[in-house]
């Protein structure tokens, strides 16, 4: 497959994230991306995790700024993630898309 790293481990984060919330889909900004894998020790930019969001998963933000939750690295050891409410033109990506994607 010549999906590249960072694609891999965005998925990953978005399954692993859906599964410790019991959700079927995701909702993120290019931020938030960022943030979660950077504390997954990814190292990427901007640039490549917007190009992968809407070149290759071919996911279009919100149309509007609105409010979303989303969810962040938490700092308290009895669970990894926390969720967060924010504002932004926000991508959302399903459960079903990922795994269909990881084959």
């Amino acid at each position: 497959s010549n999906r590249n790293r960072t694609e891999v481990e965005m998925a990953e984060t978005c399954l692993e994230v859906m599964n410790c919330m019991k959700a079927s889909a995701f909702s993120f900004c290019i931020n938030d991306m960022l943030l979660l894998l950077n504390c997954a020790g990814c190292r990427t930019d901007r640039t490549q995790v917007r190009r992968i969001v809407q070149e290759i998963w071919k996911l279009t933000p919100a149309e509007n700024t609105l409010t979303y939750t989303t969810c962040l690295p938490s700092y308290d050891n009895m669970r990894p993630y926390t969720e967060v409410r924010r504002t932004g033109r926000f991508y959302t990506v399903g459960r079903k898309q990922l795994e269909d994607m990881q084959g």
